[in-house]
Formats: structure tokens, sequence, C-alpha cells
């Protein structure tokens, strides 16, 4: 089995933070252990912990054959070891248009939702085929300063990349379409934004900062369902 050291060397691997391009290390790891702790697949593990000098730090070591490419992994990184190119470019988008809201949508929802057969609602004289074909959710017009998102799996977020956004392109409102418990396609039972981004509203109330971060954690049944709440959340009406 093809194994690599995740080392401090400043190493190009293929990993599981990838999604659209390789990832890279920065040579910063921290040997936390955080990322073989959420690997849904353990392609990620803890090696030996260094006999000298690093006497704390233990490096991961990474399985390719294993990896599914969930990105769970880069979103709980803290030391920002594990890159995902296409978080970086939401960024970057994000900084250069300034929209007040960010919206993220779980690709992993397209297959939950219903058909339209199943949902009872097909489009008229709309072919058989058509309306047993999983919804396309993504298939919304977003208001004017509103950037929309679809993502693998949320889970890649985490509290480091959302706490970016906020801090380094203005975003004031973020909201996340996640998957419902137990319905994680990498993590059966949790949801692992879910934590990290309450977390953070929480901290940000606290020290009274005023930016909006919401968890959906429902299945929407068509675009026009995500549309709505979207539209919603823009306005600034919250959900109990």
């Amino acid at each position: 089995m093809n194994h690599q050291q995740l080392n401090r060397d400043g190493a190009y691997f293929h990993s599981a933070a990838h999604e659209e391009a390789d990832a890279v290390t920065h040579g910063v790891c921290l040997g936390c252990g955080l990322c073989a702790m959420v690997c849904p697949t353990h392609a990620l593990t803890m090696g030996d912990r260094h006999p000298t000098d690093h006497l704390f730090q233990r490096n991961p070591t990474f399985q390719p054959s294993l990896c599914i490419h969930c990105g769970r992994c880069a979103g709980v990184c803290p030391s920002g070891t594990l890159h995902q190119p296409r978080l970086y470019h939401i960024l970057r988008t994000a900084q250069d248009t300034r929209p007040h809201t960010v919206v993220f949508l779980c690709r992993n929802l397209f297959l939950l939702a219903p058909t339209p057969l199943e949902a009872g609602n097909p489009a008229p004289d709309a072919p058989l085929a058509e309306g047993c074909m999983s919804p396309r959710l993504d298939a919304v017009a977003p208001p004017p300063g509103v950037l929309f998102a679809t993502l693998r799996c949320t889970g890649r977020l985490g509290a480091r990349f959302l706490d970016r956004l906020v801090l380094a392109a203005g975003v004031r409102n973020i909201l996340i379409f996640a998957c419902p418990a137990r319905q994680c396609a990498y993590d059966n039972g949790n949801c692992l934004i879910s934590a990290q981004a309450l977390g953070l509203a929480d901290i940000y109330a606290a020290y009274g900062v005023a930016v909006r971060i919401e968890v959906e954690h429902g299945v929407p049944v068509s675009a026009a369902d995500v549309d709505a709440r979207l539209r919603e959340f823009a306005a600034g009406r919250s959900r109990p």
C-alpha cells in the first residue's frame, strides 16, 4: 500500500483535502491529530512521536488508496497544512466581490432530495425520465450581494475557513445547507460543520460581532426550496 508521510518538508501530495485540484503541505504541521480523528476511512493515521527534539509531535501518515476526497481533514486542520484550492478560490471571490451573504450547499443533498415524481410535483409535459432524476438543487439565481457555492461535503469548511470569510472578506451572514444527522455520506451520525459553525457564532456573539451563521439540516425538495430559504436568510429572517 502506498503510504506517504506528511512531514514538515513542504512536499506536494495528493490528499483527502482536494476537490478540484491537488493539496500541498506548507511544512507547518502541528501533529495535533485532528485530521486522523475525522477521517472516515482511516486514510490518515498518526505516526510515532519524534524521538528527539519534537518529543510531543507526531506526523500523520496518508494512504491514498483509502482516500475518498471528502476534505474533512483540511476542514479541521488548525495550521493550514492541508490546503483546499476550492475553498481558497471561494475566499478570493468573496474578497473581490465583497458579498454580505455566503451560502454553501452540500452536494450529497442532491441524492437525498426526492425526485419530482416522489415529491408529487413533476413538471407538466416533462419526460418521465426527468421526473425520476434527482433535482438540481443548485439551479438558483442568488440575489445581489449573495455568493452561492456547492461543496462535496460541508465538513470541508471548518471554523478556520469561516473565520477567514468574516475577517478577510467582510462577510456577515453565512448559511450552510448540510446533511441531516445520520445521513452524511462521509461520517454516519455526525455533521462535522455544525458544532464548529455554531460554536464560532457563539464566540462572535460573546464579543459583540454582528455575524450570523446558521446551519440548515433539512433536505430541500427542489431548487425553489433552496432559493426561498436563501432569500429569507439574506433578508435577515431566521428560522426557529
